[in-house]
């Protein structure tokens, strides 16, 4: 039955999909059902690439169904992006935390996945106190107190009684395998982002802000990651990427040929620079996935 609505489905032209989504928008269900049915294909050009990491092929693809119909349902006609580049974000998220569940089932301790569901709510809440990301020392001190009021310091592997520099040290500590945790986590989600010839796709994630505040906080988290991920090249490789791609500065993101003309080389030795950093990113990611 899917694969019979994947052959029915169409390409859209761009006039025809501002059409549907301008219908959709009025509320009209044909309209979004035949954009739904339209995009199939990313999901499997998506899940395809997730293959072989534990999860059954057709379950990759109901995982990417549920992230193509809510990135169908949230996209707006005012964004200026295709549709297809935008569900393709919530297409590749939905997968890609279906492979990272299953990951953690195997190698995940259940007291860990319980200080990471924790440590989530923590970073919520004084994500929307703080109006920024919390750093790290503050997720522990927020969480200390919490324990020292509730009692809970049998969940730093602690018993009642010990002193605040134990309890502080095994906060941190946990903090630190949970930061690693979610590293490979957020890995996952980055390698399919750094796949080669898709440095526009890189670029278009970025800068998407869409989203909920849970969206949004790992969306900045991934970002993290990729600036750390930065540090391990070249200072010029560095800052061809961050000129590319927008990053540490107010400037937009940069073509090729800027770039070139800002630093006085062709084009082409720009793009070699570019696709040389880029495979660098990749090999880092690749390890952390192993």
């Amino acid at each position: 039955m899917y694969f019979k609505e994947l052959h029915e489905g169409h390409l859209l032209s761009v006039q025809q999909e501002k059409a549907l989504v301008r219908e959709k928008e009025k509320g009209n269900a044909a309209s979004r059902e035949e954009l739904i049915v339209c995009n199939l294909r990313l999901v499997v050009r998506v899940a395809k690439r997730y293959m072989k990491r534990g999860v059954q092929f057709l379950d990759l693809i109901q995982e990417g169904n549920l992230g193509l119909i809510k990135g169908i349902d949230r996209f707006a006609s005012i964004g200026g992006h295709r549709i297809s580049t935008y569900v393709t974000w919530w297409i590749r998220q939905s997968i890609g935390r279906a492979v990272s569940d299953q990951a953690r089932m195997i190698r995940v301790p259940v007291h860990m996945e319980m200080f990471l569901g924790r440590r989530r709510r923590t970073i919520k809440h004084l994500l929307e106190v703080l109006k920024r990301m919390p750093e790290q020392e503050e997720l522990v001190q927020y969480m200390y107190q919490e324990d020292r009021e509730s009692h809970r310091t049998e969940e730093c592997g602690l018993v009642r009684g010990v002193d605040e520099t134990r309890i502080l040290k095994a906060l941190r500590k946990k903090m630190r395998l949970a930061e690693e945790v979610e590293a490979r986590e957020y890995a996952i989600s980055l390698e399919w982002l750094l796949e080669e010839g898709e440095n526009t796709k890189f670029r278009d994630y970025l800068e998407d802000t869409e989203g909920d505040l849970e969206t949004e906080m790992q969306h900045k988290q991934e970002i993290e990651i990729v600036l750390g991920l930065l540090e391990t090249l070249t200072r010029s490789e560095q800052e061809i990427l961050s000129l590319r791609f927008g990053l540490n500065s107010n400037e937009p993101p940069q073509t090729l040929d800027a770039i070139a003309a800002r630093r006085g080389v062709s084009r082409e030795r720009i793009r070699q620079v570019e696709a040389k950093a880029l495979g660098k990113l990749k090999k880092q990611i690749a390890r952390i996935l192993r």
